[in-house]
């Protein structure tokens, strides 16, 4: 799930990162094989955005983000795994992105918490990443 515009929440501790990480960690650890994606800062060299991927699945072997913005290369993003989650950040220019987890290079997911999804030309779900 995109979580674009978090650092707009009100509060004098609602917007803090660690907050934020420590809900969306709390979220992803009751909802196995659950994952999302968050907008967490800009670059500040570029106007590219730091984009965060999650994906639990304590069973995985391997989990890669594959998509639009590596020509869907199964070891261009290979994830890092924490434990029972998997974690990858890159650095993505503003643009409409379609993308998905390839779970042991086998399994093809799209993340389970994005609002927007689309077919593919495969019969498959694309989870669609939109950055401004």
């Amino acid at each position: 799930m995109v979580r674009d515009g978090l650092s707009r929440l009100s509060g004098p501790w609602l917007g803090s990162p660690w907050v934020i990480s420590m809900a969306l960690m709390m979220v992803l650890a009751f909802f196995p094989g659950r994952s999302a994606q968050s907008i967490q800062r800009m670059d500040k060299t570029s106007p590219r955005r730091v984009v965060e991927f999650l994906y639990v699945d304590p069973k995985a072997l391997k989990v890669s983000v594959v998509g639009s913005f590596n020509d869907w290369a199964p070891n261009a993003h290979v994830m890092e795994n924490k434990g029972d989650w998997w974690s990858l950040e890159i650095l993505l220019p503003p643009g409409r992105y379609e993308y998905a987890f390839l779970i042991d290079d086998r399994i093809w997911k799209a993340d389970p918490l994005s609002l927007v999804k689309e077919k593919n030309g495969f019969d498959e779900l694309n989870s669609i990443l939109i950055l401004e």
